[in-house]
């Protein structure tokens, strides 16, 4: 890992309650130039994007 940012926590769709979830996401850079949009939801990580 190069650099980060972050994390962000969101409430995302706060106003109904069934589908309402609570996530943070994390912003890296590696050292071969790609960025990683990271999210972590009831412990389990995945990549949300790519950038390259």
């Amino acid at each position: 890992m190069d650099g980060w940012s972050g994390p962000w926590p969101a409430i995302e769709q706060w106003w109904d309650r069934a589908h309402a979830r609570r996530i943070a996401r994390l912003q890296i850079a590696t050292a071969d130039g790609h960025a990683w949009l990271l999210v972590i939801e009831h412990g389990l990580w995945w990549a949300e994007a790519h950038y390259g």
